[in-house]
């Protein structure tokens, strides 16, 4: 086991925040991960479990922790038939090579989760989604080194208690579940067509100018493209991608909303209306509004970038200040999506 000490967590963060751990261990094997996890217990420290560091805000303090760096990419066909297959990927597999291996192979389910930062472990946290899709629709199972019990176990995907960016990992108690790796069902049909204006604009263009490709690569091409436009690249622009989940309401309060606000856009989901938060913050006046070396991006409210700042304060406090002003205007209260590590 090769255990680092007072590693800066902001060169492992798509933030570019994170001040020192005390200690921090990269995992590969299951005795990797029992090893470190009994390291932590002997040393009476708390766990932070870290994949990509693309959803996570840290404090810039100094941590006396066990930071658990999951680096596994393992990847096995574990059962197959005609119509589906169940790949099992190790926690530390970078999630968009995972997808474009399921679209290169002809699978389909995950195509339009195309080009979000992060590993396969980490998906199942925040019930990944976008365009239509959530791995929760996907996901067989999530296997779990269970620090409370020092076991592993297996998590289905009842267990996981999946909702909306939500699930039972999120709510746990941070480190009790240290995710070894996640398995996806992927049909072996034609994929469904993601039904958003921009995706089917940009589709049709992928199909006329690569037309010897598959359907999921079209779809592929056109979700990059799309999340290129509008989404800065972590490695040159710092950030987490979505800082805050869209607004869910009952019918009356949207009915309510837009008495006020006609032009207010809205999704039907069920029985409840999603509210894009974008158009909430780009609404109040706050798209390209900076201060302290942290801003929100011009190009899409719903992501706030890291210019020049070294302090988890300022990207907060700027959070906050939105929240504040979204929910002075409409009523709402807008939920920050990333996890925040104190």
């Amino acid at each position: 086991m090769n255990i680092k000490q007072n590693i800066f967590l902001s060169e492992y963060t798509t933030l570019r925040i994170g001040g020192r751990v005390r200690y921090f261990i990269e995992c590969i094997t299951d005795t990797d991960i029992v090893d470190a996890v009994t390291y932590a217990d002997n040393h009476n420290l708390p766990i932070l479990p870290l994949g990509g560091g693309s959803n996570m805000v840290i404090a810039d303090h100094a941590h006396n922790m066990v930071c658990i760096h999951m680096v596994n990419t393992g990847l096995d066909v574990v059962y197959e038939d005609e119509s589906s297959i169940h790949i099992s990927v190790g926690a530390g597999y970078l999630w968009d090579d995972f997808v474009e291996y399921t679209v290169l192979h002809g699978y389909s389910g995950i195509e339009a989760l195309s080009a979000i930062p992060g590993t396969c472990g980490a998906t199942p946290v925040q019930n990944v989604g976008a365009y239509g899709q959530e791995v929760s629709e996907t996901i067989v199972s999530v296997r779990v080194y269970n620090t409370a019990s020092n076991i592993f176990q297996g998590f289905s995907n009842t267990d996981c208690q999946f909702g909306y960016r939500d699930s039972v990992f999120k709510h746990s108690s941070r480190g009790t579940y240290i995710i070894e790796s996640v398995t996806f069902k992927l049909d072996k049909k034609p994929p469904s067509i993601p039904q958003y204006p921009r995706v089917s604009d940009e589709l049709q263009l992928m199909q006329e100018h690569y037309p010897y490709e598959s359907q999921l690569m079209h779809i592929r091409r056109a979700i990059q493209k799309i999340r290129s436009d509008k989404l800065p690249d972590p490695h040159h622009v710092p950030n987490v991608g979505s800082f805050f989940k869209n607004v869910y309401v009952n019918p009356e309060k949207f009915f309510e909303l837009q008495k006020q606000f006609s032009a207010i856009p809205f999704f039907i989901d069920g029985d409840m209306y999603k509210i894009p938060t974008g158009w909430l913050i780009e609404s109040v006046g706050l798209k390209g509004y900076s201060r302290d070396g942290v801003g929100v991006y011009d190009k899409n409210a719903l992501v706030l970038i890291n210019q020049s700042s070294v302090y988890s304060h300022d990207i907060l406090s700027l959070a906050e200040e939105i929240h504040r002003e979204v929910g002075r205007k409409f009523g709402l209260a807008i939920e920050i999506e990333p996890e925040i590590v104190p």
